[in-house]
């Protein structure tokens, strides 16, 4: 049964986990407002909790991890941006997901 709150987008865009052990090099293969899919050489060592760093636009986003295979890494974003259209402007609202 699907539980995400945001419809996931496929992207492949090459990102940085950011933790205490140092910088780990990902690409995120799907992504949302609310969370992404990321590919990695071993999930081995990555913290429940760290920082996903997109290299094309320098973007930041704490994550929490909601999954974890072999290579493969489902994050929810502990704070996320919900775009809506309003009278011909775009608004932001910010929501916190189940993260410390």
């Amino acid at each position: 049964m699907e539980q995400r709150t945001a419809p996931r987008h496929r992207v492949l865009k090459p990102g940085t986990i950011e933790f205490d052990g140092g910088p780990v090099s990902c690409m995120v293969r799907n992504m949302s407002d609310a969370g992404a899919m990321l590919d990695v050489a071993t999930a081995a060592g990555i913290p429940e909790h760290f920082t996903l760093v997109l290299r094309a636009d320098r973007r930041r986003m704490p994550c929490q991890v909601v999954w974890w295979k072999a290579k493969r890494i489902g994050v929810t974003f502990c704070f996320w941006a919900h775009f809506r259209r309003n009278q011909n402007t775009m608004s932001v609202h910010w929501g916190k997901q189940t993260c410390p």
